[in-house]
């Protein structure tokens, strides 16, 4: 009997806790949380809402928006700056690492779990492939993986 009240117990906790992303998410946070390009191998963690996120290796500049980084991918590429739009898009300034290059990007959230990312002005994301740099597609989509 106590095997089974613990597993109702982990069970409603669970539940709680996805209706508490999926309220969050229908609460007016959409661009919050940590989604995953995986053909391409890329992250994007964002928060449009405040910064509160930590950029890996970029402790020392605080908490920020968010940011753009993969396995394969050429520089972490930080948010610098936000142009919200609508509740669905938003407009995005991205900088890499360096400081040496900028790009902007309109994100389209599809649905609760997708999103798309298309580069609009600036530099292209690139990946190493053997020694050289390869461009990037454009637009890129991710799918949600948390809140």
């Amino acid at each position: 009997m106590l095997m089974t009240m613990t597993s109702i117990r982990r069970a409603a906790l669970c539940i709680g806790m996805l209706l508490s992303a999926s309220a969050r998410i229908s609460a007016g946070e959409p661009f919050r949380g940590t989604f995953r390009g995986d053909d391409l191998k890329i992250t994007l963690e964002i928060n449009l809402y405040e910064e509160d996120v930590r950029v890996p290796g970029m402790e020392m500049f605080g908490p920020m928006n968010g940011y753009l980084r993969g396995t394969d991918l050429y520089c972490t590429w930080y948010v610098s700056s936000i142009q919200k739009t609508t509740d669905s898009e938003a407009t995005v300034h991205f900088s890499n690492e360096l400081g040496s290059e900028t790009q902007v990007a309109e994100l389209t959230l599809k649905d609760d779990s997708l999103l798309t990312l298309r580069q609009t002005k600036g530099a292209v994301l690139k990946k190493v492939v053997g020694k050289k740099l390869q461009k990037l597609p454009t637009e890129i989509t991710f799918t949600r993986i948390h809140n």
